[in-house]
């Protein structure tokens, strides 16, 4: 796959790894799904440095 380019095969597979992290979640409340779909989709863009990224964005909203 050329970088940025986005096809079915990389979009369904995506979807498939979504739709099993959120079937693992006990009570999924179809209320907060956007949420966790958003949640979802963060890790998995900083998935490298989850916990650095997470650190990063408390320092960037907060000043502590």
């Amino acid at each position: 796959m050329v970088h940025g380019e986005v096809n079915m095969q990389t979009i369904e597979g995506l979807w498939m790894q979504a739709k099993r992290k959120l079937h693992y979640q006990s009570g999924t409340s179809r209320t907060l799904f956007t949420s966790y779909l958003c949640a979802f989709q963060w890790r998995f863009h900083h998935k490298r440095h989850v916990f650095r990224q997470y650190l990063k964005l408390i320092s960037d909203n907060y000043n502590i």
